[in-house]
């Protein structure tokens, strides 16, 4: 196949594209944020992610609270880590 054959989207395809954008765009509006993990896409609130421990800090995680979030569908692959936790200390009682 030559490269020029390649990429070629349908009316549909780039419709469904641009409404995915657009939702992607409605839920970041509403306080949420969306990382791609693994092979799926999952929606935190934006509140709690500013108290998200970064990975490369795992020593202070609580490993006891992971962040909840809500999956928004599959994907095919992220390339990302997969699970997010609060800071040690940030949830102080149950």
């Amino acid at each position: 196949m030559k490269y020029s054959d390649t990429g070629n989207f349908t009316a549909n395809q780039e419709k469904l594209a641009k409404e995915i954008a657009d939702r992607i765009s409605k839920l970041r509006r509403s306080g949420c944020i969306i990382l791609a993990k693994s092979d799926m896409l999952q929606v935190y609130k934006s509140e709690d992610m500013k108290h998200a421990q970064p990975l490369h800090l795992t020593t202070g995680s609580d490993y006891d609270h992971r962040i909840k979030y809500i999956e928004a569908g599959k994907i095919n692959d992220s390339g990302a880590d997969d699970e997010e936790h609060f800071k040690r200390g940030y949830i102080t009682k149950e």
